[in-house]
């Protein structure tokens, strides 16, 4: 038939002979209204068959409400890390240093990196990073920083929270000095930053090594 191109084979079947003096346009309406009505049974029978969710049963309810709570040794996370750096104040005291740790050390040390190795040149802002440039080996990537020294949270982790807190207030005053020296002292970033250096200021470092005691990974 001329029409086949555009009718599926279900749609003719259902269409009665007396269609093929129906126009064009009649027929293609017709079509779509057959099609949109299978569409619509295909809908309710899926959610009439839909199983419903089971009721949450009374044994169900008092497992959850008698389950043991917590003990304070327990992580809350399951990963000691994650809950020394969120849930301590050394851990606060190192998130503070982390995230400017460049504005009060200087890692890697150029002393300890020298001259790039023959067939190697240095990697824009990663002092101690080369590239190799040799055919054998173009691309290759190495890494001559000092691993023990850099500032990670690993490293940083291991040393004392005294330690940790005048290294972080030295990069708050150097951060802030430069940023006074950039854009003014009147900034919000101004505010924030002097509002983080007062809670960090007033850490007891003593009682931030006690509590940090246990967290040992």
């Amino acid at each position: 038939s001329f029409f086949e191109f555009s009718l599926t084979n279900e749609s003719l079947r259902i269409m009665s002979d007396s269609d093929d003096d129906l126009p064009i346009a009649e027929l293609i309406k017709k079509r779509k209204k057959i099609e949109a009505a299978k569409v619509a049974a295909a809908v309710k029978k899926t959610a009439v068959e839909k199983p419903k969710a089971p009721a949450a049963s009374s044994n169900n309810a008092s497992t959850k409400s008698t389950s043991a709570p917590r003990s304070s040794s327990q992580s809350s996370s399951g990963n000691k890390a994650a809950d020394f750096y969120t849930e301590t104040l050394k851990g606060q005291l190192v998130q503070s240093f982390l995230v400017r740790w460049w504005y009060a050390m200087e890692w890697p040390k150029m002393e300890e990196i020298g001259e790039p190795p023959a067939g190697y040149e240095s990697l824009d802002g990663f002092p101690g990073v080369f590239i190799s440039t040799r055919v054998d080996s173009l691309g290759q990537i190495l890494d001559l920083r000092n691993k023990d020294t850099c500032p990670c949270l690993k490293n940083v982790s291991k040393w004392s929270s005294a330690e940790i807190k005048d290294l972080s207030m030295k990069a708050f005053e150097q951060q802030m000095k430069e940023l006074e020296e950039v854009e003014g002292a009147e900034v919000k970033l101004m505010r924030t930053l002097k509002a983080e250096y007062r809670a960090i200021k007033a850490i007891d470092t003593n009682a931030a090594d006690k509590q940090a005691s246990k967290y040992n990974f």
